[in-house]
């Protein structure tokens, strides 16, 4: 069996974890309870010492998900469409941009990237983080591939708690999990 020491890619990925696993926890904790406050699931909060002490059924309005949905459909229905611009004043170098856009705009047709866009916008608003990861998928075109965008909910990764840029640029590492089935 191999242990973290004699693997240098695991003993990278349990140093990352050391390192991050008290601020992450504290994050994921909050950014799970805002879920759930979210979904309606309010009495969550009676899992805590000393409330509903009794016991009993409480009448919940949920009026958090009202208006996440109102900031999530307000950005669904204002999104803009990604355009390439030329750096150059050259009428050829806007033509080629033009072609760009065009081609752009199918693949994210085509992979729904735009609704996903809104899907981590909207996840954003709930609790506080989600990620966009673009990939590429060779199952249907072994050769030249497809571009694919998945959304990543903030359960899904972990990364450097101590970035500050919007960009990631700051950010040391990102280290990403996702389930597979058998067949997969």
């Amino acid at each position: 069996m191999t242990t973290p020491t004699s693997n240098p890619i695991a003993r990278e990925l349990n140093d990352f974890w050391q390192q991050t696993q008290s601020l992450v926890q504290q994050f994921q904790y909050e950014a799970d309870l805002d879920t759930k406050f979210t979904v309606g699931m309010q009495d969550c909060a009676n899992y805590f010492p000393g409330t509903n002490y009794q016991n009993r059924k409480q009448l919940v309005y949920n009026k958090i998900l009202r208006m996440i949905n109102m900031v999530g459909g307000y950005q669904a229905d204002n999104r803009l469409q990604s355009v390439m611009i030329a750096n150059e004043n050259d009428p050829d170098m806007g033509e080629t941009a033009d072609m760009r856009t065009t081609v752009l705009n199918w693949c994210m047709d085509q992979d729904r990237t735009y609704h996903k866009m809104s899907d981590c916008f909207q996840g954003s608003n709930v609790c506080g983080q989600n990620l966009l990861s673009i990939w590429m998928d060779f199952r249907e075109d072994p050769e030249n591939g497809m571009i694919r965008t998945d959304r990543l909910p903030f359960s899904s990764y972990i990364m450097d708690p101590y970035w500050t840029k919007k960009d990631l640029s700051d950010c040391g590492r990102i280290w990403t999990r996702k389930y597979l089935t058998k067949q997969q």
